[in-house]
């Protein structure tokens, strides 16, 4: 196989991970289903003690009661179609055209997509003879926790690479907790099984993960794919998708951030400091002096020169014929400046 092509490696959604969470989430919803079309026992019995036990605790409080009519208002469909039209206007007018169009096919599908199963699968909702709160359709799965998941998930697809590492985990548990209590509000008002919630949230995910391969969005190719909407270039060269893909890699550490270095070429920092980047169509890095001797006399790399007319004693710049070794060169780069940094 070419060097060039072993170099790019596939995209998160193509990653033993990412296959086996979608797969996953496929094979339950598919047993979840069948389990609410066949209506076991076991099933009926669960859902109606948990809808029926939140029901009367409901009735009784009403401040629980108000309090769970706003959270499901808040995640109703009209609330995401606002937020998402925004988002995906936003994105285009900032000329990211891939990430507005995967914003609105997302959320289009998503409620295309929940209009078909609950005519299929045509659950009634609950009945109470003394409901506190009244919903048209169907009942499985629920559209507001998928909505709830959809539109959280894209959210964080767009936004997350613009947090700081930090935070990002905060980030993901805030979404989930918003999730949960939109899902959880649904069966406390009386309106929902738990069923149709936990269906709901596997159908959300698994529509996100085909959209976000369809689009080639997400964790490990957003900020490829905001950096290519915004350059224009489409999917970009090899040596711009080989050092999104090893940046992307390295961005899971905390400490490392994206910037530039030496002008306005993309790199990647540790603690502030420029350790690697990509100068035209090489990966450039920073060494000991030692181990950059040693790469160039092996003829593994060139000394770099930043335009000062002298090459830099701890910089060195390895060509696209060469890729198949930036992910290494760049991770020990990091291990070198880390190590600096933390003298």
């Amino acid at each position: 196989m070419d060097e060039r092509m072993r170099a790019v490696p596939r995209p998160w959604t193509d990653s033993p991970i990412g296959r086996s969470a979608a797969l996953t989430a496929v094979a339950l919803f598919g047993v979840l289903t069948l389990l609410v079309v066949t209506s076991p026992k076991a099933l009926l019995n669960v859902d109606a003690s948990v809808t029926g036990a939140l029901h009367a605790y409901a009735i009784t409080h009403t401040g629980f009661t108000r309090a769970m009519q706003a959270v499901s208002d808040i995640g109703s469909g009209v609330t995401w179609w606002i937020v998402l039209a925004g988002v995906s206007a936003w994105l285009a007018w900032n000329r990211r055209a891939r990430l507005s169009l995967f914003v609105i096919a997302t959320g289009v599908g998503g409620s295309l997509i929940n209009a078909l199963i609950k005519s299929a699968v045509n659950r009634a909702r609950p009945t109470f003879p003394d409901p506190v709160s009244l919903a048209a359709g169907r009942s499985f799965p629920s559209g507001h926790t998928q909505g709830a998941v959809v539109g959280c998930g894209i959210l964080l697809i767009v936004f997350l690479p613009r947090v700081i590492p930090a935070v990002r985990t905060g980030v993901v548990a805030a979404a989930a907790i918003v999730v949960g209590l939109i899902g959880f509000s649904r069966v406390a008002l009386g309106v929902h099984y738990p069923s149709d919630v936990v269906g709901g949230v596997l159908v959300g995910l698994a529509w996100l993960y085909v959209m976000a391969t369809a689009f080639q969005v997400g964790p490990g190719a957003a900020a490829r794919r905001d950096y290519d909407d915004h350059m224009g270039v489409g999917r970009g060269s090899d040596a711009e998708r080989s050092f999104a893909v090893l940046a992307d890699d390295l961005l899971a550490d905390p400490n490392v951030t994206e910037g530039t270095g030496f002008g306005s070429n993309p790199g990647l920092r540790v603690h502030r400091k420029i350790f690697a980047m990509l100068v035209q169509g090489q990966l450039v890095v920073k060494l000991p002096a030692s181990r950059c001797a040693q790469l160039c006399d092996d003829g593994d790399a060139a000394a770099f020169d930043a335009g000062k007319g002298r090459p830099m004693r701890e910089w060195i710049a390895v060509g696209a014929d060469s890729m198949g070794r930036w992910p290494d060169l760049a991770a020990e780069a990091l291990g070198y400046v880390r190590s600096t940094t933390a003298r």
